[in-house]
């Protein structure tokens, strides 16, 4: 739905003058003329597509460790009024329990292992793993057309 929604909004900012903003979706594909060459609209979808899925998935991220950490205190309250044995202490343990594994799954794919166990929590060896893999995906150095090189994020 977010994608279908960035790519209208993509068809509609490059839309030639004939087209009305909003009969754009109503357009056959075969017959859709933009103001700009077909190669640059579809490198600006892809721009913008990956803009969208970032910021969705950083906003997933936080949410996801913001209901970590709710439940986290909640559990420390609970412990620190010796409620351990109540349901609710089972309950929202179970909930970290859960979304700490979720977690680790993906440390361990992008960590690239293939011989996971299954009790096997996350280590030093696999966080360590993660971000070789992660730090040889980074370019460190860029080489400008007038031969300037640039080193900094």
């Amino acid at each position: 739905m977010l994608i279908k929604k960035t790519t209208l909004d993509v068809k509609k900012q490059y839309a030639a003058s004939p087209y009305h903003p909003d009969m754009i979706d109503h357009i056959q594909k075969d017959s859709y003329q933009a103001v700009i060459d077909p190669s640059l609209l579809w490198e600006m979808l892809l721009v913008e597509i990956r803009h969208v899925i970032i910021r969705y998935a950083s906003r997933l991220k936080k949410d996801r460790s913001t209901q970590m950490r709710e439940l986290e205190k909640a559990l420390q309250l609970l412990h620190d009024n010796n409620e351990e044995d109540t349901e609710e202490f089972i309950t929202k343990k179970e909930q970290l329990e859960t979304m700490r594994s979720k977690l680790m799954e993906g440390v361990l794919i992008r960590s690239r292992a293939r011989w996971i166990g299954d009790g096997e929590k996350m280590s030093k060896y696999f966080l360590n793993l993660e971000k070789r893999h992660f730090a040889s995906k980074t370019m460190t150095s860029l080489i400008k057309e007038d031969g300037t090189e640039i080193t900094d994020h």
